[in-house]
């Protein structure tokens, strides 16, 4: 429903009576949602019905005290604000190169961590992000400074909170040590995994191991952020790839040269066609 479309017609004391609790509950959420984008919260629809009916009016903000968190959660402003406060611990896994640091770093992170399996892609992402907190490439001194961490490990058997790992910090550089602290559980608003998702999957073990450290690590609340590929899509274009389609085989015959001279890869330099007798 529009927000800025009008609201019903104000209802009498007596006409409340036959209305069901989650009717009023959801013209609360909807009304809830005009206030916010009201000036000061003071809409003309609610000076309507306040004005006409005190007992309606009455009735409608007694349905916006919640306290149960299940409730809060149905009110239209609870996601408007998670929307825009979702948090600024971000913890990136399999991060690679560090190719998504910027745009995380550009968001005024408190902390960042990044995990990858390989040494060498996170020596070159340590090595970008000096270079971009130095000012150069895409970077900005004046931004508000992002504590950035890597880990090298393997994400389908390593233990973040327990097991000793080789660790970057500004602090330390290369380091060997327990990555994060206690204090990390629950601590991270938002874990990443960016088209590494399926290598989580070899067996039920990784798969395992995998899903109780996001478990462990993520807030309540917070978001999981997962792009992979999907199996389907591509066991079918290598299916049709294996051998054309009739009429595309029949084209490609019908059009092979007599004679094709290649080069030493094997790539068409020159094709001869001779016309057909006649």
């Amino acid at each position: 429903m529009d927000l800025l479309s009008p609201g019903p017609p104000a209802l009498g004391a007596g006409q409340t009576q036959g209305i069901s609790t989650r009717t009023i509950k959801d013209n609360a959420d909807f009304q809830l949602g005009v206030i916010a984008a009201t000036d000061g919260g003071q809409s003309k629809r609610d000076k309507e019905v306040r004005e006409k009916d005190p007992d309606a009016a009455a009735a409608f903000y007694n349905q916006l005290q919640r306290s149960a968190q299940s409730d809060r959660a149905d009110s239209l402003l609870f996601h408007m604000r998670a929307l825009n406060n979702w948090g600024d611990r971000v913890l990136d896994l399999a991060c690679g190169k560090g190719g998504d640091l910027m745009k995380w770093t550009k968001r005024n992170l408190s902390l960042y961590v990044g995990v990858d399996i390989a040494q060498k892609s996170l020596e070159d992402a340590v090595e970008r992000y000096t270079s971009f907190s130095r000012g150069g490439r895409g970077g900005d001194r004046d931004r508000k400074k992002t504590e950035v961490q890597f880990i090298q490990g393997d994400l389908g058997v390593v233990d973040l909170l327990r097991d000793e790992m080789h660790c970057w910090s500004e602090q330390e550089g290369w380091h060997d040590a327990v990555p994060l602290p206690n204090s990390a559980v629950g601590n991270f608003s938002i874990v990443s995994v960016q088209f590494s998702f399926h290598y989580m999957f070899g067996d039920a073990q990784r798969a395992s191991r995998f899903f109780s450290t996001v478990h462990e690590l993520l807030a309540d609340g917070g978001v999981l952020i997962a792009t992979t590929v999907d199996p389907n899509k591509l066991l079918m274009k290598y299916f049709q790839g294996l051998r054309p389609p009739a009429k595309e085989r029949e084209d490609q015959e019908a059009n092979k040269p007599d004679v094709s001279i290649v080069d030493e890869k094997k790539r068409e330099v020159c094709c001869i066609r001779f016309d057909a007798a006649t």
